[in-house]
Formats: C-alpha cells, sequence, structure tokens
C-alpha cells in the first residue's frame, strides 16, 4: 500500500512543475516583483505548507526587509485562508534553481529561519550558522512536507537521546532519522561520497551481523540528492536501509531510513518511501 500511495503522490508532485506558468499566485508584492505559489500546484491548506518564492535573485540578496515583509503578508494570508497551518517552507526560485531556503513555524513566534550558504545570503551578517534549535526546525518542517507531499498518513516523532543532534520520525512501519549537517567548506565532499559512505555503513554492518546484503540501490541526481540503498538479509533481524543525502545552500541533509523485515518483507515499504522522498528533493525541493 504504502509504495502504491508514494508513487501516486510522487507523479502529482512532479508533473506539478511544468504547470507553473498557468498557476495564480497565492499572493503577489504591491509593485509585482514578488510572487508567491502553493508548492506543489494544488497542494493548498494543511497542517504544513509549502511555498515557491518567485523574484529576482537581487531582491533575495539585497532586499533581506522586503522579503521578510513579503513572507509575513504570505504568512497573514496563510492564517486568512488556511489557520490550521502551523510551518511553512518557504523556496525562492530563479528559472528551475533554488536560490533561497527558509522556514517558519508557530512554534518560533513565525520567526524565519534563513538556509545560510546560498548566494542571496551570503552577504556578511546576513544568516548566521544554524543552531541545535534552527536545524530542529528545519528538520521537522522539512519532514512533515516530505510526509504530507508523499501522502503518508501517521507520521510522528520519536525521541532521540542516543544520537543527539538528529531527529527521529516513524510513517507506519519504518522509521527515519534526519540530520541536518554545515558542509565543511574547506574539505568539500560531493553528494556522492557522503551517500557512499552511508552505504559502506550499511553494508559493513550487515556483514559483521552475520547478514548479506542484497539488492543494493546507487542512485545520483548531481547537485540534487544521491541515494544508497540495500537488504541484509540474516535468518533472523533482517532489514532494509535507504540513506538519502540533499544540498541545501550550505547545508547537507541527511535522511536515513529503515525498515524490519518482520514488519516490513522485502523491504517494500522502506523503499517506496526512499524513491518518494528521491524523487521530491530531485526535482521540487
Amino acid at each position: 500500500m504504502m509504495r502504491r500511495i508514494a508513487a501516486a503522490a510522487l507523479l502529482g508532485a512532479v508533473a506539478a512543475a511544468p504547470l507553473a506558468a498557468q498557476e495564480k499566485p497565492l499572493v503577489r508584492s504591491r509593485d509585482g516583483r514578488i510572487q508567491a505559489f502553493v508548492e506543489p500546484a494544488g497542494a493548498w491548506c494543511a497542517d504544513v505548507v509549502g511555498a515557491r518564492i518567485q523574484a529576482a535573485p537581487d531582491i533575495f540578496a539585497k532586499e533581506r526587509d522586503t522579503i521578510q515583509r513579503f513572507i509575513g503578508g504570505l504568512r497573514g494570508a496563510l492564517s486568512a485562508e488556511c489557520p490550521q497551518a502551523d510551518a511553512m517552507r518557504l523556496r525562492g526560485v530563479a528559472g528551475a534553481r533554488t536560490i533561497y531556503v527558509a522556514h517558519t513555524t508557530k512554534d518560533i513566534g513565525w520567526s524565519v529561519v534563513e538556509t545560510p550558504g546560498f548566494e542571496t545570503t551570503s552577504a556578511p551578517g546576513r544568516t548566521p550558522p544554524l543552531d541545535a534549535a534552527a536545524r530542529r526546525t528545519i528538520a521537522r518542517t522539512d519532514a512533515r512536507l516530505l510526509g504530507a507531499w508523499t501522502g503518508a498518513n501517521g507520521l510522528s516523532f520519536v525521541d532521540t537521546p542516543d544520537r543527539p543532534g538528529t531527529t527521529g520520525w516513524r510513517i507506519a512501519n519504518v522509521s527515519l532519522v534526519s540530520t541536518v549537517q554545515d558542509s565543511d567548506p574547506a574539505k568539500p565532499a560531493s553528494l556522492n561520497d557522503q551517500a557512499d559512505a552511508l552505504g559502506n555503513a550499511d553494508a559493513d554492518a550487515c556483514a559483521q551481523q552475520g547478514g548479506q546484503f542484497a539488492d543494493a540501490v546507487a542512485n545520483d541526481t548531481p547537485e540534487r540528492v544521491s541515494k544508497r540503498g540495500l537488504r541484509c538479509q540474516k535468518s533472523q533481524g533482517g532489514f532494509a536501509r535507504y540513506g538519502l543525502v540533499a544540498r541545501q545552500g550550505g547545508s547537507v541533509h541527511v535522511i536515513q531510513i529503515q525498515s524490519s523485515e518482520a514488519d516490513d518483507p522485502g523491504g517494500k515499504d522502506a523503499a517506496a518511501v526512499a524513491d518518494a522522498f528521491e524523487g521530491i528533493l530531485a526535482k521540487s525541493w
């Protein structure tokens, strides 16, 4: 069931992209220089909302107050039209490029957390490094939005005291852990390299537990997302694991996905979640 739901939702999200020219903006600035669209098209009014903001790169880079006021107006429209919404992810675009990302939630008083590392947010003093609270806001909002876009029901968060700095969550019988990390400009690593490290660690863990891995997956969308995955076959305690690594400005987002053979025979649900999330991260993130 999870595979069918996720695949259908993914097709809807991907198919929405070419329709941008036919979309009507949710909000437009008075001077017409900035417009906001619901993302993906047609996905409106939920507890977490994605919005795509179209504006010239210089507006994002040099007119922070203008962008902040526009986001405030967008939130006002949201509260009037969709009062249950308590979180937003905002993606600034220039053509097909993502040039700005920010998050805002009711829990943090609707302040705007801009993601550092984009050219539009690189001015001195513009965006401080993400602290633990900001990383939590980003990871939780992104998790909720990915779940909503893939039609996943029953998403819940779980404590991860043994893994500080991570956000644990579940979708049905699939467990996930998200981590928002800073890129190291002195030691740049490609998404492929980081995904390979995850895949190799999972293969080693399987071997150390006396298992044999099968159905290994390696897929890369350059500069967008890399995926690695496998199933660990054992007489008892088999599992499926997938890792997704995506870059957002100066941050690297890692999502690790796992299910047990007992709860998810053949790892089909874990694979479906990984496939659906990969599609979104590659095309609409």
